[in-house]
Parts: structure tokens; C-alpha cells; sequence
């Protein structure tokens, strides 16, 4: 009896874990969420500079300072 009991426990569904968040939400992507539209116009405009045909990098250079400070 004990080793049928043994047998038929190992192939049943585990118990449900505790509440666990249904959706985890990645670091990066709740940092962009935080952020305010001063902090997003920077971004733009570092890559809207580097696709220019002659870009600068002395002025993308210093939006980076900028941004990173």
C-alpha cells in the first residue's frame, strides 16, 4: 500500500505556488517608463544626428555627457 501511494504522488500535480506576479516587467523597460519627455528628446536626437550623412561627434558627444550625467 505505502509503495502505491509513493508510485501514484510522484506523478501528481504539484500544489500551486503562492500569488507570483503574472507579468515581470524587465529593468530596462521600467526605467524607459520613468522617465520624463526631457530625458527622451536626448536619445532622439543623438540618433537622429548619427544618421546625418556628416554627423558631428563633438555635439553628440557632449548630449551624451549630457544625458548620462
Amino acid at each position: 500500500m505505502y509503495l502505491k501511494r509513493k508510485y501514484y504522488k510522484k506523478y501528481e500535480l504539484p500544489e500551486p505556488a503562492a500569488a507570483s506576479p503574472a507579468v515581470t516587467v524587465h529593468p530596462v523597460m521600467q526605467k524607459i517608463s520613468q522617465m520624463k519627455l526631457d530625458d527622451i528628446i536626448i536619445p532622439i536626437l543623438i540618433f537622429l544626428m548619427l544618421t546625418e550623412e556628416n554627423p558631428d561627434y563633438i555635439t553628440i558627444a557632449a548630449l551624451a555627457f549630457i544625458f548620462f550625467a
